[in-house]
């Protein structure tokens, strides 16, 4: 029997810093395969650290990941995940939860392409070992046991080097700070025909007309500024808007797929799967169970 993946609510437990943390409690005894966390997903980016013990992380792809006292698990958002002991012994972990884009601002105006190109790009899980990324989450453990008022400022410095930490080794790409403005000048005219036009049957040449420039000087500069093919693009903002309409609307995933621009259901099924970590009916009930949370939440 298939199990089932739950929304997690992230509620910050720092105040003034939309983050949440929590260093654990004393070491527990585990078995070895005993179940920490069931399947679930949440919009934050998790850091695990490992005091003691010996860590699991299960993907919905069936990969596993073990980390060992000292590492740092870091699993990206939206990631559906569940944890376990890897092995019989005493535990102990804590864990850091927070949106990055709660700690950015908008820079530039093409910042909406931009993150849709974030969005299709990065690593699902990653564990660090004896880097800085591993002394940035100790500082924050200690930090967030220190009186006001400095503590908030120290705890943002932290999570903004942690970041950097991230962007640096490619956990994801920095969209903002490595793109070349007078390229993405330069690839505006396609990258708003395509905004525009996803749901229509885009070619690359008509792409590279409303550029202006011949298909290799078009791919080369696109790949080289944007870090992501055309085609990929393409299937990104596609999914983009496909995501959308299964949260928002009641379409068959049939008639979504037609109305993101796909020919195809299951080139659809396999482009999503590959980008969002899980089928289109899948990430439709895990988004209304998440914005139905969210309601009851707002509500109260």
């Amino acid at each position: 029997m298939k199990e089932t993946v739950r929304f997690e609510k992230v509620i910050p437990n720092i105040s003034g810093v939309p983050l949440k943390i929590n260093e654990g409690q004393s070491d527990f005894h585990v078995e070895k395969g005993m179940q920490l966390c069931g399947s679930h997903l949440h919009g934050e980016i998790e850091l695990l650290y490992i005091f003691s013990g010996y860590f699991g992380t299960r993907l919905a792809n069936g990969y596993e990941y073990t980390a060992k006292p000292g590492d740092v698990v870091c699993i990206n958002s939206n990631v559906v995940h569940a944890t376990f002991a890897a092995d019989a012994g005493n535990m102990k972990y804590g864990l850091i939860q927070f949106k990055a884009d709660a700690f950015t601002k908008n820079r530039h105006s093409y910042d909406s392409y931009l993150n849709i190109v974030r969005g299709a790009m990065g690593k699902q899980i990653e564990i660090f070992s004896d880097c800085e990324i591993n002394s940035y989450c100790k500082f924050l453990f200690d930090t967030a046991k220190e009186a006001e008022p400095s503590r908030m400022l120290y705890l943002t410095s932290g999570i903004y080097g942690i970041m950097a930490s991230l962007y640096k080794c490619g956990f994801f790409a920095d969209e903002c700070e490595e793109i070349d403005r007078k390229k993405i000048k330069k690839l505006t005219p396609a990258l708003e025909y395509i905004s525009e036009s996803y749901k229509e049957d885009i070619s690359l040449s008509d792409v590279c007309e409303k550029a202006g420039m011949s298909n290799y000087y078009f791919c080369r500069l696109f790949k080289n500024t944007l870090k992501i093919g055309f085609t990929d693009y393409l299937n990104a903002v596609r999914i983009y808007h496909a995501s959308e309409m299964l949260t928002e609307s009641d379409k068959s995933v049939l008639e979504v797929a037609l109305d993101s621009g796909f020919s195809s259901v299951s080139y659809f099924n396999r482009v999503f799967k590959s980008i969002k970590n899980c089928s289109p009916s899948e990430y439709r009930s895990f988004s209304k169970e998440a914005v139905k949370i969210q309601n009851n939440t707002s509500g109260n």
